[in-house]
């Protein structure tokens, strides 16, 4: 955005040949490093804060900064270019912040994230309009190139736009994407806060909201823009979840949710900021607050300082992966109203040298209601599994564990999920059945087979003393009676429409 002595990806943008990566160029050899300088000339002013222009440090992340370290928190600071040249720089960390506006990646640079959260690190997204353009360091990495558009004349052919939706799509490591949600760059926006979903959830812990309440809407300085950013989205049973378009990751779940009305700059018809998270496979736990202007609002808005404290209290400590719901059903892990379901901590990735019955669990399911008198919901003790009885309904579950050494907290797990509704649960039994029986053997062939003649497929079925035929028999009866209880729950009856077409 620093357009001084000229040059920059805006209004100032000079494209140049370059040997592998053309594109608009721009070195970071020039005054006003995000303090000052020439900053987008064609941009106006923020209507809520004209004292700083946007695009600065001064303006996201130095609000923050301070925020930090009035608030007693111990933090490094590194820009793009130490993540650029360092593979290594995240490596001693449990907690990497994005802040402001970060909106240029490199590959390097989203690869070492990506390696990070899938390795068990966490971020936290305090920032809007993320991983939105990729950037090509060249020069010794003292500039970047950008081809944000295709060149014209007669050097078109093919190109790809360094647009990291086209690429691969930003979703897969934030969740959300600017083109799920929008912008409003000019004057006074609409005043727009999330709304609550899943109010037991840690991140809202000691906020007082409660679900369907709607925080950040501050007409003086709201919560949701300038720009924000979102994840496809259904409605199920009432609830905002996630499609997994563009590779959202489907357990990313929606905290938070601000539907975007005419006024902005959308990116289709029914855009929506959405706050929210999700963990790796690893157990690294990915915050997304999803909007450009979360700095400006954590210093003067109770809410969202809270829910700011409550994400780096937990992701400052060390990410270990919860396992279940158990049992397992039909090789998921899902859980059922009503059921009892167990969770075990995976402590193979902390780094610990504190002997292994030195170690205490704090165990917590937090529930939007009521959890069933036993067993409780919350203990404290030496045992790295934990079992609790869902609830009656199928309503969002997130399950924490901290671990401790020496009676420090060193290492945090959390999983949210909703428990199927004993319905869903048969329905999902009937689906297993049919793909087994379907499929008894190699995926590659199948026993029924879409472009196959039935009668040419006869040759699978094994017949006295086989196994085939008597484990198709079994599965056929189990088929049977799952089928018949579904009938009397009620479904399929003629004339209904099935609750979940």
């Amino acid at each position: 955005y620093n357009g001084t002595g000229y040059g920059s990806l805006y209004a100032e943008a000079v494209w140049t040949g370059g040997e592998t990566k053309p594109g608009f160029t721009v070195t970071t050899r020039r005054p006003g490093g995000g303090t000052g300088g020439v900053v987008m000339r064609g941009d106006s002013p923020d209507y809520y804060n004209p004292t700083s222009r946007r695009q600065t440090f001064s303006h996201w992340e130095a609000p923050f900064v301070r925020w930090l370290e009035a608030n007693g928190y111990r933090v490094d600071y590194a820009t793009d270019w130490d993540l650029q040249v360092d593979p290594g720089l995240l490596a001693p960390y449990a907690l990497m912040l994005s802040v402001g506006h970060d909106e240029y990646w490199s590959d390097e640079m989203r690869a070492r994230i990506e390696t990070f959260i899938r390795q068990g690190g966490n971020v936290a997204f305090f920032s809007g309009n993320i991983c939105g353009y990729r950037i090509h360091f060249v020069d010794g990495d003292t500039a970047f190139t950008c081809a944000k558009v295709r060149p014209s004349g007669k050097d078109r052919g093919t190109w790809e736009v360094d647009h990291w939706s086209d690429v691969r799509p930003e979703n897969g490591v934030t969740g959300t994407s600017i083109r799920q949600a929008g912008g409003w760059w000019d004057g006074r926006r609409d005043t727009v806060g999330y709304t609550v979903q899943h109010a037991a959830h840690w991140a809202y812990a000691d906020t007082g909201l409660k679900n369907g309440e709607v925080f950040g809407a501050d007409p003086e300085f709201p919560l949701v823009g300038y720009e924000a950013d979102g994840a496809t989205f259904t409605r199920k049973d009432g609830l905002a979840v996630v499609t997994g378009d563009q590779g959202t990751p489907l357990n990313f779940f929606i905290l938070g949710i601000a539907e975007l009305g005419e006024g902005w700059v959308r990116g289709g018809p029914h855009a929506a900021a959405t706050m929210g998270t999700y963990t790796s496979d690893r157990g690294g736990i990915v915050f997304n607050g999803a909007t450009t202007d979360w700095p400006c609002l954590v210093g003067r808005n109770a809410e969202v300082a809270r829910i700011t404290r409550n994400v780096l209290d937990r992701l400052r400590l060390r990410a270990v992966p919860i396992l279940g719901p158990l049992p397992t059903r039909h090789g998921r892990m899902l859980a059922v109203v009503g059921d009892l379901a167990r969770f075990h901590v995976d402590l193979a990735g902390l780094p610990t040298d504190a002997p292994a019955e030195g170690r205490r669990y704090t165990w917590e399911v937090l529930t939007d209601e009521p959890m069933p008198a036993a067993p409780l919901a919350a203990r404290v003790g030496a045992d790295f599994t934990f079992e609790a009885r869902m609830p009656l309904r199928p309503v969002p579950v997130t399950v924490t564990v901290t671990v401790s050494e020496r009676e420090a907290p060193v290492a945090f797990g959390t999983l949210t999920f909703v428990p199927l509704s004993e319905e869903a649960a048969l329905k999902v039994e009937v689906t297993a059945l049919l793909r087994e029986m379907v499929m008894p053997g190699e995926p590659s062939n199948p026993l029924v087979h879409p472009t196959a003649e039935a009668a040419s497929r006869i040759w699978m079925l094994y017949s006295t003393g086989s196994v085939r035929l008597p484990w198709l028999e079994e599965r056929a009866t189990r088929l049977a009676e799952v089928v018949r209880r579904l009938r009397a729950l009620g479904h399929g009856r003629a004339g209904e429409r099935d609750p979940d077409e």
